[in-house]
Order: C-alpha cells, then structure tokens, then sequence
C-alpha cells in the first residue's frame, strides 16, 4: 500500500477574521476529506471502469445489437432489465456467484428514471420516478449505486473544467464479497495498511489529525492514508460500455 498525505494550513489572520473560528476547522476537514475520497474514487475508476478490466463485454448501439450489443436505453424499444438479467446469467454460469452490485453512470441513472419500461412496471405500487431502492428490486441486485462523484481536471490556476469522475454513460455490474478474506473470490478487494497509521479508524487506512506552526502562526490540518485497491477477478465483473447515448 502506498502512503498519500495532503494538508491544509489555516492561519491566525484568518482565525481573526471570522465570526465562528470553529467553522474553519470543519471546513478544513471537510476539505481534506473530500480530497481523499476524490482521490480514491478517480483510483477505482481508472482501473476499474473501464472494458478492458473486465471478462464479459457488453456495448450499447442506437440500432440493430449484434453479438453482446444491446440496444441503448435511451431507446425507448430498448430493455435495460432483460439486458442485466443476461448479464446476471452468464456470470453466475462463469463463478457459481450471482451479481450484488450495480454502479450507474450518472446518465445512465437519469435515463432509467424515466424508462418506459420501468415507469410501467413500477406505475401501481409507488409514485414518482424510479429511485435506486426501486431500481434494485426491479434489477434484483441488492446494492444499486449512482456515481455522481465530480473532480476538476483542470491544472491549478487554469480554468475550471468540472466533469463526473466515472463514465456517464456506462455502468458495471459484479460481486463485491461482503465478509472478504483468503479463499472469498470478489471482484475488487480494498487492502488497507491499517497498522500504519495512527488512530486510523476506516477501510481506506486514513485519519485526519491537526497541530500547531507557531513560526508559520498556522495551525496545520493533515490527511494521510495507506491503501491499495485491486482486483481478484475479472470474471466476477460485467461492463456495460455506451449504456446510454453520449447525448442522453
């Protein structure tokens, strides 16, 4: 596991300038912890969602699918949930392990929402558009989860450039081990260095901690964390590439 750090000072000017001092060090905080859970987010997905990490393949197409091609969701003709059912089988006929985990894209989310299909499967049993907790009975995968995380790939000092984290229009969907250990196959495992660090209290071998500069008259705030994500198997995942059209 490779140990990351950021910190963020917080100077005495400032603690003078403010009306609630205390406010400084939740935003700090905050700060450093959103910055870690960008950083470990932007990790998973560039190793993770994407087609070439994974055994099974499936490609979203505005028409006539070919061999494992779907018709895209946006369509109203299209069926999202006959095109996991698919997907669940032949996992579960590859490991012997069905699905528990789906991650949307966020247009992908959107555009299930309002899916025809769905909209008519759910129109007498509850009100409004699909949410995740309905999505996952209509999927039948315990844990459905919307990647709405955002990140600025902008350099410091250049122009924002504010965009989602993982692919819009894609999602993936696999099994993730809930009591991980030696002989449990999971498609992704998070190895944490938990003896490292500290005080350390979470999965990703991180602790927020905080001091006193007295030359810099600062007091300091400081993030570390030692983890690794990887992967255990490749056939315990299924990516859906072009879910959705990129205009969707």
């Amino acid at each position: 596991c490779t140990e990351w750090a950021g910190e963020h000072p917080v100077d005495d000017a400032q603690r003078a300038n403010t009306d609630a001092p205390i406010n400084l060090d939740q935003n700090a905080t905050r700060l450093l912890s959103d910055k870690a859970m960008i950083r470990a987010d932007r990790i998973w997905a560039t190793n993770f969602f994407v087609p070439s990490a994974w055994t099974t393949l499936r490609v979203g197409t505005a028409s006539t699918p070919g061999t494992n091609q779907f018709l895209q969701f946006d369509d109203a003709n299209s069926d999202p949930i006959g095109v996991v059912d698919q997907a669940k089988d032949v996992m579960h006929q590859l490991t012997g392990f069905m699905p528990n985990t789906l991650v949307l894209g966020a247009g992908v989310r959107r555009t299930l929402r309002s899916h025809p299909d769905i909209a008519d499967r759910i129109k007498y049993v509850g009100v409004g558009l699909a949410d995740e907790t309905k999505l996952q009975e209509l999927f039948e995968v315990p844990n459905v989860m919307v990647a709405r995380g955002i990140y600025n790939s902008a350099a410091e000092g250049a122009t924002d450039n504010f965009q989602y984290i993982v692919n819009g229009v894609a999602m993936w969907l696999g099994y993730i081990e809930p009591n991980p250990g030696l002989d449990s196959p999971t498609a992704i495992a998070n190895f944490a260095w938990q003896g490292l660090i500290p005080g350390q209290t979470n999965d990703f071998g991180g602790v927020i901690s905080r001091g006193r500069d007295d030359r810099a008259y600062s007091d300091w705030f400081h993030v570390r964390q030692a983890f690794d994500l990887r992967q255990v198997s490749a056939d315990l995942g299924v990516f859906f590439q072009t879910a959705v059209s990129a205009s969707a």
